[in-house]
This record gives structure tokens, C-alpha cells and sequence, in this order.
């Protein structure tokens, strides 16, 4: 997967996003994000947003990004 993710705002904010994932099977699934985060200390933010997937399905993402190692660790739950 791929990705581009753009935050607004300081200690706290709104970003958006915008990701492509390459199958094994060569298919191509692509997605778009929002939401909030909010600082929870040096370089790490706390991650709430719906993501919509092109084939259809919504989930729901709460998280924690840091940027030393340019992860985001959290869970994805499906949003009906």
C-alpha cells in the first residue's frame, strides 16, 4: 500500500488522505480518508477518521501515528 496523508492544524487538527493498495492478484484498490488527531507527545498523534474503499466498504480507523519510524498502529473497524 501507498499512500499521502495531509494534516492541518498544530497540537490538534484535521488531515486527509488518499491510498492505493496493489493486490497479489494485480487488482488495484484505492481509498479516501478523514479525520482528526491530536498531539499525545513528541512526534505522535492520536488517530480517529472513515475511510471509503472503491469497492465499497467504509471502516473506521482509531490509532496512533509516529513519525521516527513512519508507522501507524492502530485498528480498522468496518462502518455501516
Amino acid at each position: 500500500m501507498i499512500g499521502t496523508v495531509t494534516f492541518v492544524g498544530g497540537k490538534s487538527g484535521t488531515f486527509s488522505a488518499r491510498w492505493a493498495a496493489f493486490l497479489e492478484s494485480g487488482d488495484q484498490l484505492s481509498a479516501t480518508g478523514a479525520g482528526t488527531d491530536e498531539s499525545i507527545g513528541l512526534h505522535r498523534w492520536k488517530t480517529v477518521g472513515l475511510t471509503h474503499v472503491s469497492d465499497g466498504v467504509t471502516a473506521l480507523g482509531e490509532g496512533e501515528l509516529a513519525l521516527d519510524g513512519r508507522t501507524w498502529t492502530g485498528k480498522n473497524f468496518e462502518w455501516k
